[in-house]
């Protein structure tokens, strides 16, 4: 069985029956001036400590973002990081291996045919 929606009542058509606007104040027991001034205290409290809430909640909610932002900031600057290690590892692989791969030298070797003739055409 389809039951229609209850029908949207705009604000103006709502505070135009006296039953709407009655229905607080009996649902509540209002029955004096008094009873109101407490009632209306007793909110203007209940929502200062909402606001309150709602506010420190608004406070932590900015903070997060905030510390979102730097640890997006933080993983970027780690990944940069883990790249250049990666790079230096392997520039210093590389290095090593070409040291391996080279014959290793004990000091200079001379040409001693060079020596030979230049001293003798420096002496001639």
């Amino acid at each position: 069985m389809f039951v229609m929606p209850p029908k949207a009542y705009s604000a103006d058509t709502l505070f135009c029956s006296c039953s709407t606007m009655i229905r607080p104040i009996t649902t509540r027991t209002i029955d004096s001036f008094e009873c109101l001034a407490k009632y209306t205290e007793d909110r203007d409290q209940k929502y200062q400590q909402l606001e309150t809430v709602h506010l420190s909640k608004g406070q932590k909610l900015n903070r997060l973002k905030e510390l979102s932002k730097m640890h997006a900031l933080f993983a970027e600057v780690i990944s940069y990081n883990r790249k250049n290690l990666a790079r230096e590892l392997q520039n210093e692989s590389r290095q090593h291996n070409r040291q391996q791969s080279r014959p290793k030298r004990r000091g200079k070797k001379f040409n001693v045919n060079f020596i030979v003739k230049t001293s003798v055409f420096l002496y001639n």
